[in-house]
């Protein structure tokens, strides 16, 4: 009595549902960091706020989430600038700018920094690990 065995190959249904999840995952990220971040940023005008929700985006194809402004100006709100830059190398003594809301000329030491998206992580980490276990089925085997 002979016994056939027939096998099936179900790879491509696995990568094609492992995708999709990882996508989603990414999509859910993006969204909620690039969310706190926009609720993070100063308010003046509300460009940089909006170009957090705007400028954010997924690129399937990489796996990969980007959240970030494509303002500018975006870069000196997060680090600072001058004698405040986050990493103490903004330049020292102040200067003096003329604005071009109201054509005034001002003197400044600098911007203290921000940290919309820094600060738009630290809140989100503790969601998105729990996230990452849940839909990815993540372990994280130190506890």
């Amino acid at each position: 009595m002979a016994t056939t065995v027939e096998l099936k190959d179900y790879t491509d249904n696995v990568i094609s549902s492992f995708d999709k999840k990882v996508n989603s995952f990414l999509l859910e990220v993006k969204d909620s960091i690039a969310s706190q971040a926009s609720l993070n940023s100063p308010v003046d005008t509300g460009g940089l706020s909006r170009s957090f929700e705007t400028d954010s985006f997924v690129e399937k194809k990489e796996k990969t989430a980007y959240i970030g402004s494509s303002l500018n100006y975006s870069v000196y709100q997060e680090l600072g600038t001058g004698e405040y830059a986050l990493e103490g190398n903004g330049r020292k003594g102040g200067w003096i700018y003329k604005s071009s809301k109201d054509g005034k000329f001002y003197r400044t030491n600098g911007v203290k920094p921000q940290r919309m998206l820094y600060r738009a992580l630290l809140a989100k980490k503790p969601q998105i690990t729990s996230q990452a276990k849940k839909i990815l089925g993540a372990v994280n085997k130190n506890g």
